[in-house]
């Protein structure tokens, strides 16, 4: 969770809590924070990171937009609203 609210784009497998906090990135449908791999082998990992390369290639605005996106959502998504503290 802290990864996206920072610009991070975690690469990850799909299980668990992680099923349930990272969605894989779809710039088309402006959807997603990281890459998401479901075949837990070294072809679904390196899957995931050519798509991260893929994305890391992008220009510099389109990559910007959707990283900025992906931070907004983070943070209304992942807050601690409520506690003493929150991510802002």
């Amino acid at each position: 969770m802290i990864s996206p609210l920072n610009g991070n784009l975690p690469i990850v497998f799909d299980t668990g809590g992680l099923h349930d906090t990272i969605t894989h990135l779809d710039i088309n449908r402006n959807q997603g924070n990281g890459f998401v791999f479901e075949h837990h082998n070294r072809n679904g990992l390196k899957w995931a990171i050519d798509q991260a390369m893929t994305f890391f290639k992008l220009n510099d605005k389109s990559r910007s937009t959707q990283i900025s996106r992906i931070m907004k959502e983070s943070k209304s998504t992942f807050n601690h609203k409520g506690n003493d503290w929150s991510y802002h």
